[in-house]
């Protein structure tokens, strides 16, 4: 049994592991690209490349009809609360960030639709009554940079208030946005979209002392909770902790073990979930998933079967042929800091 099994062996007592953990940022899983009409064009081959601090995703759509197809493309987005952390890097709440769309090399113009919800209610409209700015409705939530919310005119923060849309002054909406735009695709034609951002990723960490115990539960399993699906299977575990102790036996007084995690979804969790389920579970003709580690020396963990081939000391590959993409891809990367 390899870390890259799908098997779920000794899960349930690794993700315990959290409990030990000194601090944690949990991810936030984002997709990629989604089909209004899966049924139009299909998707005979895409190339997803993970690693911490970029997400790219290559997809060829082929249309196999006599006339050329107008497909509707859109790519879903996070919503995220105010939180008065919101600029700090280890917080994720904001939109997505370095987002780069383009079709057969060229940028497309993309349509960004936003919608601050309160509670799931559409009041953009009301907050712009308010006289709240695009930026302060979609970005600053009102300008409140702090615990004490938001610092506005009292005929403003009145309108707020009586909007439900503050709480003791702090933001009570979130932000929706979603990108789209239409793709024409020749007949008997073929369409390269190429789409990166930047992942929200997940963090979490433990220190293990010379003197400690180490069992599973010392190792960080997951940045969301012990309800989580990450995979650290036998050989994960196996791998992480001979480094551990390969580090102490080298002399470490602690060893300084932290998870960086990222969630990649499929269009079958997108906003688009009804319509995207026909192409999210039709099988892919050629798939490559390429999962880059920031050093050599990083632990990579993950679900997926098959076993990875070694491209270069930092990127490992899988390769499938008619292959259905999981619902979710998550990625477990390991980094490792002596103390002496």
């Amino acid at each position: 049994m390899t870390i890259f099994s799908l098997a779920m062996t000794s899960m349930l007592a690794l993700l315990s592991g959290l409990v030990h953990a000194n601090d944690i940022v949990p991810r936030v899983g984002v997709g990629g690209i989604v089909l209004a009409q899966p049924n139009a064009l299909r998707l005979v081959g895409e190339k997803l490349t993970l690693s911490v601090t970029r997400v790219a995703t290559r997809y060829v759509f082929q249309n196999n009809g006599a006339a050329p197809v107008v497909a509707a493309m859109a790519f879903p987005m996070p919503t995220f609360p105010w939180n008065p952390e919101q600029t700090a890097e280890y917080w994720n709440v904001g939109p997505v960030k370095s987002l780069s769309i383009t079709a057969n090399g060229q940028p497309v113009l993309l349509n960004i639709e936003k919608k601050a919800l309160l509670r799931g209610r559409d009041i953009t409209h009301q907050l712009r009554l308010a006289k709240l700015s695009d930026d302060q409705i979609f970005r600053s939530f009102g300008d409140a940079r702090t615990t004490l919310g938001v610092e506005l005119p009292s005929e403003q923060v009145g309108s707020l208030q009586r909007l439900g849309a503050l709480s003791d002054m702090l933001p009570q909406w979130s932000v929706y946005e979603h990108a789209e735009w239409r793709q024409t695709v020749p007949a008997t034609r073929q369409n390269i979209i190429e789409l990166a951002y930047q992942p929200f990723r997940g963090f979490a960490y433990n220190y293990i002392a010379m003197d400690d115990s180490l069992d599973s539960e010392r190792i960080p399993v997951s940045s969301v909770g012990t309800t989580d699906e990450a995979c650290l299977d036998e050989g994960g575990r196996q791998a992480v902790s001979s480094r551990i102790r390969g580090l102490l036996r080298q002399g470490a007084k602690e060893v300084f073990v932290q998870l960086q995690d990222i969630e990649y979804l499929t269009g079958a969790k997108s906003q688009a979930q009804a319509q995207a389920q026909a192409q999210a579970q039709a099988p892919v003709a050629d798939f490559v998933l390429d999962i880059v580690k920031q050093t050599p020396e990083q632990i990579v963990s993950l679900c997926f079967p098959g076993q990875p081939v070694h491209i270069d000391d930092k990127t490992l590959r899988f390769t499938r042929r008619n292959f259905v993409i999981p619902e979710r891809i998550v990625v477990n990367f390991y980094s490792f800091r002596a103390d002496r």
